[in-house]
Order: C-alpha cells, then sequence, then structure tokens
C-alpha cells in the first residue's frame, strides 16, 4: 500500500507496481486463510485441531516484490531501456520534435527540431525538483511558437504536453520526454486562443497553465 501511494507521486509505473503488490498480499492472505478455515472445519468433525506445520518463509513472495519494484522505480526513472515513453512520444499525433543538449535522451536528431536549444524561445518552461517552477506562461495564438523546456532533475525524466482546458483535457501538443540535466526546444504549431494546461506526461501531478491569446 506504501509503494501504491508512492506511485502516486512518483509516477504511474510505480503505481502498477504498487497495485501488483497489494495483489499478490491479498491472494497470499487469502490462501492462508483458506487454509486455516479448512483446518478448523475439519476440527468440528474430528473432534480435535491436528497441529499445524511451522510456516515456510514467503522466500518467493519476497523475490516478486523486489523485482516488482525494482522494475517499477527502473520505469519510473527512465533507467529500463525502452520504457520511458520517448518513443510513444515521438509517434504520437502532434508530436512536437525537440533539440536536446548533452545528457538529453531520444536518440537521433529531428530535422524539424529548432536549431538551438540556447536560442531565444517564445515561451520557456523549468522543472526542477518533481514540479514546474513555471506554474503560468503566455503564447501567441493563431500562430507557431517555441518552447524552451529545461528539465533540471538530474537522471529524471520529464517532458511538456499541452491539453485543452485542463490537464486532463484533449492533448493538443506532446513534446519529447528529455532526461536532466538539459533544454530542449519544442516547435509548436499554431494553436486556437484560450487557455491551456501544461502537463508532465511522466508524472501527472505536475502541471502549470499556459495562455494562448
Amino acid at each position: 500500500a506504501a509503494i501504491l501511494f508512492a506511485g502516486l507521486v512518483v509516477g504511474p509505473a510505480l503505481l502498477v507496481g504498487g497495485i501488483v503488490l497489494l495483489f499478490i498480499s491479498l491472494v497470499g492472505w487469502l490462501g492462508d486463510a483458506g487454509h486455516e478455515y479448512h483446518a478448523v472445519a475439519a476440527s468440528d468433525l474430528s473432534g480435535h485441531l491436528e497441529p499445524a506445520t511451522a510456516p515456510h518463509y514467503p522466500i518467493g513472495t519476497l523475490v516478486a516484490f523486489v523485482v516488482v519494484l525494482v522494475v517499477g522505480i527502473g520505469i519510473s526513472a527512465g533507467i529500463v531501456p525502452g520504457t520511458s515513453g520517448e518513443a510513444a512520444a515521438s509517434r504520437a499525433p502532434g508530436s512536437g520534435a525537440a533539440s536536446a543538449g548533452p545528457g538529453a535522451s531520444g536518440g537521433m536528431p529531428n530535422p524539424a527540431a529548432s536549431a538551438a536549444p540556447g536560442a531565444a524561445a517564445d515561451v520557456s518552461i523549468t522543472a526542477q525538483n518533481i514540479q514546474f517552477t513555471t506554474a503560468d506562461t503566455t503564447a501567441p495564438a493563431g500562430k507557431a511558437f517555441t518552447i524552451a523546456f529545461s528539465n533540471q532533475d538530474a537522471g529524471v525524466p520529464h517532458d511538456v504536453a499541452i491539453h485543452k482546458d485542463s490537464p486532463t483535457g484533449p492533448v493538443v501538443f506532446q513534446g519529447q520526454i528529455v532526461t536532466g540535466p538539459t533544454t530542449v526546444v519544442y516547435d509548436v504549431p499554431a494553436i486556437p486562443a484560450g487557455t491551456y494546461a501544461f502537463v508532465c506526461t511522466v508524472h501527472p501531478n505536475m502541471t502549470g497553465t499556459l495562455t494562448v491569446k
């Protein structure tokens, strides 16, 4: 249960791992309760309770716990290859290309990316300590613009996804996931005027407000 709650903060991979561990725990508990019930039922018929055998140390259960926990942490931290969500982000409709500095993940450069991360961008967003330090920002309406995204969390993957109206609204732009510390520049296509939310898809608790006008 503690790992499940930690997943609400760290990311969906650890959340799923916590659910799996809770399921394993409940199945084990139900199995033990079933054995005890049958032993008591048999004693009602025989008139005496058979002595219980010494319980075995749950090696298999503990190994399963460790494996699920390590995999969950590895996926959340982007350590497990191919599981950080970068490939999915690059295939998403409306996905924006990003050019990254040293330490960025993402493999081969995308020809549609901005040429220089250090160049002036229309919007600047920073992530640090598993949160966006940029609470709200603005962007021009009706024309393409750029977002300079600075991920200051060493070894932690982040991205910027733009959702219509709220953090759970439709996705209108999906940036590439990059592992900090690094800075990338996203090329965002023109979007209509309005209020949007920007979210880290790896850590959904990281949100901010983007006003397009």
